[in-house]
């Protein structure tokens, strides 16, 4: 791995955001992430869990939306600042420094809004070459930032994934709305935060006295 021993959060990112270097086709079919601070639960067979989030959908790469951060990605800076939840703050003070001089991020997320992940629940299809070059551009844009990997994440879709859509939906008979990321509208299938409001309101007797920053992005599936 690329960094010292001790640098375990760096080097743990190779195989997280990378897992198609490891778990190669066609011996694997699908790969999952789960951060050790999550769980499925014990009801919930992980086939299960591909079959819905992947296969069902025509899908390569599947994750949560963050339940707070999915839309105002630059907030995620301020979160890791205020929880002291990085060992490297200078180059995350630096990251967020080329991502606002970025003209043309700052202009589409004010124009669009970001897509932001909370990046404990990945799915990914192993033979599918999207999916594989979102990887690799999450780990570019990693590489050039902190050590926290959701800020890179939302910058790299939008360079890699979401631009580019965008420019090919503009030149041809498709609209931008084709750009989607829920169930079935293309590589990409991305669901509502396992907190959000859509599963408060499943409680039962619950009051939804939560914030809206937990109503999950409109370009979320339902959890």
């Amino acid at each position: 791995l690329p960094w010292p021993a001790a640098a375990h959060r760096r080097n743990s990112r190779v195989p997280k955001l990378l897992p198609h270097l490891f778990f190669s086709a066609p011996h694997v079919r699908a790969s999952l992430y789960l951060d050790s601070e999550s769980r499925l639960g014990a009801a919930v067979n992980v086939s299960a869990v591909v079959r819905e989030l992947l296969t069902d959908c025509g899908a390569g790469f599947a994750a949560q939306a963050h339940k707070t951060r999915g839309v105002h990605v630059l907030r995620e800076f301020r979160a890791i600042r205020d929880n002291a939840n990085s060992v490297e703050p200078d180059a995350v003070a630096a990251q967020e420094g080329q991502y606002r001089a970025d003209q043309q991020y700052m202009r589409t997320l004010h124009e669009f809004g970001g897509v932001g992940i909370d990046a404990e629940l990945l799915v990914r299809k192993t033979d599918d070459r999207p999916t594989r070059q979102l990887s690799e551009a999450w780990m570019r844009a990693y590489l050039r930032g902190g050590d926290r990997d959701q800020p890179a994440f939302s910058y790299a879709f939008e360079k890699a994934v979401m631009a580019p859509c965008r420019r090919a939906a503009a030149g041809s008979a498709r609209r931008e709305e084709s750009c989607g990321l829920s169930c079935g509208q293309g590589f990409v299938n991305l669901v509502g935060h396992a907190a959000s409001n859509d599963c408060a309101a499943l409680q039962p007797g619950a009051q939804l006295t939560h914030s809206t920053e937990f109503d999950r992005p409109a370009w979320s599936a339902k959890p």
